[in-house]
């Protein structure tokens, strides 16, 4: 046990990749977060039998599964982040060079089958022991990115496991610095073409956050996506579940909301909702990675985003804005959304 600070200050938050999904791997990287939930959930069975009494035996009740629920919140940052992004989008990462010392990873969308991560939790008691909780065959099952005027980027997750143990040694962290990814560094780009060269989507042409046009006066962005898996493959013989396999189809989905600009711009809005689709681009970019010519960044491109709701209401006497709801789904040709991550780290 070590021993830190007797509160959540001392907390930690531990993430590897699995060779083998349930089979726990010693944490290999730390990352900051706010905070977390993962948690042991027990399914209990009692016997109901008639015993001649007003109660049931103890001896009677039984452990017959468990599993493992709960959420990661943390802030988007310009290092350490593509192995989360890998699991969000069950993605194969290519990365290339990007400079001396930079790194580009493009992250596609693909199965998360035969993906899993091991999670383990720090959590100190109030005599300053830190408190190792492993946790093994974790996915994502939904995550979300949010964006607001003033703050720090977002990332959530929540995640689902099949087992927890207190009986592995804690890691100790080793933080790699990294730098936060926030509002002020964000662009959007609104409509446009994608396409495709070298397995790489790029939107062309389309409204970028620049001038007096609408794309400029975003006050809020969220994307957000589920990645149903069966999360009951409880089979006889074990407390255990077997990987969480995908059974539904995943739903992209998000939000913007804009200051409202005009009519011409709504009008674009309501015809997506009716008649077509808009691609979207947003790209955080931050500093520039030591002397590479590259700066940390990251870019998600969704192709074909489906206007659903397009409010615009006086509910005070405030500026007015327009919350784009949307629904991002499949065009046939490209993939329904694509992580670009340029940092200094030379793998995923």
């Amino acid at each position: 046990m070590a021993t830190g600070i007797p509160s959540g200050l001392g907390g930690s938050l531990g993430f590897a990749a699995e060779s083998t999904v349930g089979t726990f791997v010693t944490p290999a990287r730390w990352l900051f977060f706010e905070k977390e939930s993962l948690a042991l959930k027990k399914t209990l069975a009692t016997s109901a039998a008639l015993n001649t009494t007003l109660y049931q035996y103890g001896t009677r009740r039984v452990l017959t599964a468990t599993d493992v629920t709960g959420a990661v919140d943390l802030e988007l940052q310009d290092r350490q982040l593509g192995l989360l992004i890998q699991h969000m989008l069950g993605s194969t990462p290519v990365v290339t060079a990007a400079g001396t010392g930079a790194w580009k990873q493009v992250h596609n969308t693909g199965t998360n089958a035969g993906l899993g991560l091991s999670v383990q939790v720090g959590r100190p008691d109030i005599n300053g022991t830190v408190n190792a909780f492993s946790y093994a065959g974790v996915k994502v099952s939904d995550w979300s990115i949010d964006l607001s005027e003033g703050a720090i980027g977002k990332l959530a997750l929540t995640l689902d496991g099949i087992s927890q143990t207190t009986a592995t040694s804690y890691s100790a962290p080793s933080f790699i610095q990294s730098n936060p990814l926030h509002f002020a560094q964000g662009a959007l780009k609104v409509g446009g073409t994608a396409a495709v060269t070298s397995g790489v989507t790029a939107i062309t042409g389309g409204v970028a956050t620049s001038g007096s046009t609408y794309a400029a006066a975003v006050t809020q962005i969220q994307i957000k996506s589920t990645n149903p898996v069966n999360t009951n493959r409880h089979t006889l013989g074990s407390l255990l579940k077997k990987e969480q396999l995908p059974n539904a189809m995943r739903v992209i989905s998000g939000t913007v909301d804009l200051e409202f600009a005009n009519l011409t711009d709504y009008y674009a809005y309501q015809a997506a909702a009716t008649e077509g689709s808009f691609a979207l681009e947003l790209t955080l970019t931050g500093a520039q990675i030591a002397s590479s010519g590259s700066n940390a960044s990251l870019d998600i491109v969704i192709p074909a985003c489906y206007a659903d709701d397009v409010p615009i209401n006086v509910d005070g006497p405030d500026t007015l804005h327009q919350k784009v709801s949307f629904t991002a789904l499949s065009d046939g040709s490209t993939t329904p959304i694509q992580f670009t991550y340029v940092s200094a780290d030379s793998a995923a």
